[in-house]
């Protein structure tokens, strides 16, 4: 019999969740997005987004798996990238009147896709399948939030 540590759920903890205008500015790779629907919670709308198997901002150095991407801009960008990773660095549009600003994509500088080809290099692997995956937890190890300095 294989050796795998198998048990019940365990307490949980905060998801630390992705969220783009915590990126703007921030160059972010996309991987293995699929179209999905949602509904809000708040008005019952139906809206699009991306969900990516993975979300790896290279500014700060954190990955999500997992992950709905949203945004009426952003969000269908994702979907008609070209490439299996989509590397875009994240800006602010201009908002329309009573609403916020949207969060859009930049094209990326060439240093910057050979950035995101580098972490993939270290970080990613393509399997049998031709899946790319990427280690988050490996990634995020490696790239441990600055120690918070104490004020005063």
């Amino acid at each position: 019999m294989p050796d795998f540590n198998i048990s019940g759920a365990g307490p949980g903890k905060p998801s630390g969740a992705y969220t783009n205008t915590d990126h703007v500015g921030h160059l972010v790779a996309y991987v293995g997005a699929t179209e999905e629907e949602r509904v809000s919670s708040l008005n019952k709308d139906k809206y699009l987004v991306a969900h990516c198997t993975f979300v790896v901002c290279l500014t700060e150095r954190k990955a999500w798996d997992d992950t709905d991407v949203s945004g009426k801009v952003l969000a269908p960008r994702i979907l008609t990238g070209e490439g299996e990773i989509v590397a875009v660095r994240l800006i602010t549009g201009e908002p329309k009147p009573g609403q916020s600003a949207p969060v859009l994509p930049e094209e990326p500088l060439p240093v910057e896709i050979d950035d995101v080809a580098a972490a993939f290099a270290k970080y990613g692997a393509r399997l049998p399948s031709g899946r790319v995956i990427f280690d988050v937890l490996q990634y995020n190890a490696d790239n441990p939030p600055p120690a918070e300095t104490p004020l005063g």
